[in-house]
């Protein structure tokens, strides 16, 4: 569970975000995404990786949520590591990032295994932030296609890293970027990536409080200094009345990124959200219901339907960016945003913004490049951090590994 902040949010290692109170499973007595910490007022049910494509002439959907099809092998290693900034084998940038001295860096991320095959385990990976969870899955287990007979798996493996920051205006968002593989022998053609949510907002103790949430979108400009200014749609549900002051917030997942191809031939050529549809949790999906086989999935992921602002009701919320027109065999495209809770003047969506920008930094020494002279970007640096060494025994180790934040004031 994401806990270092104010929003406090269960992450599994199958690609599903938040806990479904209610349910008796046994995660469930979790916090879903509880905002502020300690409130007792939740803002997700479930949330869950979608991801959609034309395999052999018919759509295929791989989901996390509400059917969890995307599976960690059985592998007791496949599960969830956790770390921080700071911690042994974790450097970046601007400390040397190489940590095994191999002329190679991050190039074992924390999951486990020996993903470079040089007999060592996590000896080479990027810490980041106060919290970070990494874990990786697939959509071919066996017990998927057990479970639900009709899945398609894609051969799709999925490496997910999430992120949490515990300084004050920065702590009402965990971040989540996916990395999605194709494993498969086939192309997969028309790719789309996204998140359906059900987003029920209320305390637990409240008859039916996930009835009556109300969606909207709202368009948000950040002020990323020399770097210019950056709008974002925030799609987001809430209470529609608020609980009498009890859940004020609006919350919902912000794109911060995703691969992209400037000539759009292999991925769309910025950054931008291709779908965002609500249904009713009341309705059949022929009256605006949830899809219920991978046609209707397919069919709603890559619709590039944005809806105006929908309910009140028990509603659920889908997000999808795409087409990625071809992802061969071994490639391997991204997928990153934040879940955020923020009260009405969305202050908090432009705090997820300005971390993931992060910090810019002088790697070819060439002023004339970049801005200011800066042109390489660390994401997920917090505009407030300050890099310094640590000291051992005297001993400056900062710039030979270790990757430290230190907070003045």
């Amino acid at each position: 569970m994401h806990g270092a902040g104010e929003l406090r949010v269960h992450a599994s290692n199958w690609g599903a975000i938040g806990s479904m109170p209610g349910t008796g499973l046994p995660y469930s007595n979790a916090p879903s995404a509880e905002w502020p910490a300690g409130s007792g007022v939740e803002y997700l049910f479930v949330a869950g990786l979608w991801v959609g494509a034309m395999v052999n002439g018919a759509p295929a959907v791989s989901t996390s949520a509400f059917e969890m099809e995307f599976r960690p092998s059985q592998d007791e290693r496949d599960t969830v590591y956790w770390t921080a900034s700071g911690y042994q084998n974790g450097a970046r940038i601007p400390f040397n990032p190489d940590d095994d001295g191999d002329d190679a860096a991050n190039e074992d991320p924390k999951d486990g295994f020996d993903n470079d095959n040089d007999g060592a385990i996590d000896e080479d990976f990027a810490a980041i932030g106060d919290q970070m969870m990494s874990r990786r899955f697939r959509d071919d287990e066996p017990a998927a296609t057990s479970i639900y007979p009709s899945h398609t798996p894609m051969h799709l493996e999925v490496r997910e890293d999430s992120y949490a920051f515990a300084e004050d205006d920065y702590d009402d968002f965990v971040g989540f970027t996916f990395r999605i593989t194709n494993t498969g022998p086939d192309v997969l053609h028309d790719v789309y990536i996204g998140l359906m949510a059900d987003g029920d907002v209320g305390t637990l103790n409240r008859p039916n409080y996930w009835g009556d949430d109300a969606t909207g979108l709202e368009r948000v400009a950040v002020n990323l200094g020399a770097h210019g200014t950056r709008t974002v749609t925030f799609p987001y549900w809430k209470d529609a009345d608020g609980d009498g002051g009890e859940a004020p917030g609006y919350c919902g997942f912000v794109l911060l990124d995703h691969t992209v191809d400037p000539t759009g031939a292999s991925a769309p050529d910025s950054v931008a959200l291709r779908t965002w549809v609500v249904t009713s949790g009341a309705a059949a999906y022929e009256d605006g219901g949830d899809p219920t086989n991978d046609y209707e999935r397919y069919a709603l992921m890559s619709s590039g339907v944005i809806e105006s602002p929908a309910g009140p009701g028990d509603i659920r919320a889908y997000m999808a960016v795409g087409p990625f027109p071809a992802v061969a065999p071994g490639q391997t495209i991204a997928f990153t945003v934040a879940l955020v809770v923020t009260p009405g003047d969305f202050s908090n969506v432009a705090r997820a913004v300005e971390a993931y920008d992060g910090r810019w930094f002088d790697l070819d020494h060439n002023p004339a490049t970049g801005v200011d002279g800066k042109e390489h970007r660390e994401p997920w640096y917090l505009p407030t951090d300050v890099m310094a060494p640590v000291w051992l025994a005297g001993v400056a180790v900062g710039p030979y590994g270790a990757d430290v934040r230190v907070r003045w004031g």
